[in-house]
């Protein structure tokens, strides 16, 4: 998923992909609700194999973001990325490039949001 593969590997990078799948989910009307009381989904029909069905959707293209602001940070120059992830503003500026990017290719239909693809789910799980 990721082409740096020492920046795949380290621990923080994983909980950084967390926290953007959070963002990604509380910036849409479903997955804020999703967020606040994830029991209401989980006790749904196929609630589980939906949820792996929306976010694993919504976490590739999270992935693919991260993974590209990476490369252009490492072009820009060497990109720390252990001591950017322990950085909360570097942290913080990373999830306003990546949130920003990913607002915009739910916006033009690149993708779908969460909320629709919740929607389709019931259907396709």
């Amino acid at each position: 998923m990721f082409s740096n593969q020492p920046f795949a590997q380290y621990s923080l990078t994983r909980f950084l992909l967390m926290y953007l799948i959070r963002e990604a989910l509380e910036v849409d009307k479903t997955g804020k609700l999703f967020c606040e009381n994830p029991s209401n989904f989980i006790n749904q029909n196929n609630g589980r194999s939906r949820l792996v069905y929306c976010v694993d959707k919504t976490a590739t293209a999270l992935a693919r973001l991260l993974d590209n602001e990476v490369k252009r940070r490492n072009e820009d120059g060497y990109f720390d990325y252990k001591r950017e992830l322990k950085n909360r503003t570097s942290v913080h500026g990373l999830r306003s490039m990546v949130i920003s990017s990913y607002q915009i290719i739910v916006d033009y239909g690149t993708i779908k949001p969460f909320s629709q693809e919740w929607l389709e789910s019931e259907s396709v799980v």
